[in-house]
């Protein structure tokens, strides 16, 4: 059995979108440091996780207004590639909140 993919991101600008009629728009959350998790069904890899989160419209412009404060992962090269994209670091921080 594989280990489930899945990243970590550390988010501090987190929204939430609102679709009205065919109009999309979105709205920023209360300011507060989150954690967003994206999971991935078995047998996606690397590559297409990294282009999930990442691509234009992707899940995290999807789910936050500014780059990651940090990224985790079950996979480090995923990690290594999210923390090279987003210019932050692989960890989450001591202090950072527990989900």
């Amino acid at each position: 059995m594989s280990k489930q993919l899945q990243a970590q991101l550390g988010n501090v600008a987190a929204h939430e979108a609102v679709r009205k009629g065919n109009t999309q728009s979105f709205v920023a959350l209360p300011k507060a440091e989150r954690t967003t998790t994206v999971q991935f069904p078995d047998g996606v890899g690397i590559a297409e996780a990294f282009t999930t989160i990442t691509a234009a419209g992707g899940a995290w412009a999807y789910h936050s207004a500014k780059p990651p404060a940090w990224v985790e992962s079950s996979s480090k090269p995923l990690a290594e590639l999210l923390a090279s994209h987003f210019h932050c670091p692989v960890g989450r921080p001591t202090k950072w909140p527990q989900d």
